[in-house]
């Protein structure tokens, strides 16, 4: 193995959880009146979700709080959601890392009872050491800040130069090059253009497979 330590990002990288996100922030816009394409959705919420609330709170003729207040009563009345799935060969990719030796830890904006509840659902959680997610310490901060990555190092005992961030945002290697951990840039779905600079670039999970167990 290259890196020793591997920090995942949840949303669009672990898990396929854009069909989720888009399909309850419709049903949100849709509380106000508004409709929008599943397409447009998507690209927006891939920026961020505050993004997209940002953008589409004037069209629905409110704050981007009230929207992101109605995005969570619909993830809340969904529960562990039908439309959220690991990517296909994940579960394997995470085994035969910890089979080499490895350790893989979450570091995810999400809050860290959501993702546990996820990877519990689908046997993930035996293959992962630190769990990183908001509410794993009070005041961690969110990706592209470097709060999460820095508390995996600290909490793992890991040196930034065995460990490597996996994510499908820039935002993701932005927060992992702030403390000396260098990425992988993973996006399946093919949603991001990249401008954080990454030290790799996996287009599907071959290519992961084949960087990280190289």
């Amino acid at each position: 193995m290259k890196f020793l330590h591997v920090a995942w990002d949840f949303d669009g990288t672990l898990y396929n959880s854009y069909p989720h996100i888009v399909y309850c922030l419709s049903r949100a816009l849709e509380t106000f009146g508004v409709t929008d394409s599943q397409e447009r959705i998507a690209h927006y919420a891939h920026i961020t979700l505050g993004h997209a609330f940002r953008f589409y709170a004037p069209l629905c003729g409110c704050s981007p709080e009230e929207v992101s207040a109605a995005y969570r009563e619909q993830t809340k009345a969904l529960g562990l959601s039908p439309h959220m799935a690991p990517y296909e060969g994940i579960g394997e990719l995470l085994r035969d890392i910890c089979l080499a030796g490895g350790k893989n830890h979450l570091c995810s904006n999400r809050r860290l009872e959501e993702c546990r509840q996820y990877l519990q659902r689908d046997g993930l959680e035996q293959y992962f050491d630190v769990l990183s997610c908001i509410g794993a310490r009070e005041g961690l901060k969110s990706k592209p800040d470097p709060d999460l990555v820095s508390f995996i190092l600290e909490e793992g005992k890991v040196s930034p130069d065995t460990m490597v961030m996996v994510g499908d945002r820039n935002l993701d290697h932005e927060a992992a090059h702030q403390v000396g951990v260098k990425g992988v840039f993973f996006d399946p779905d093919g949603f991001s253009e990249v401008s954080c600079d990454p030290e790799f670039i996996a287009p599907d999970i071959s290519a992961l497979r084949a960087i990280l167990l190289d």
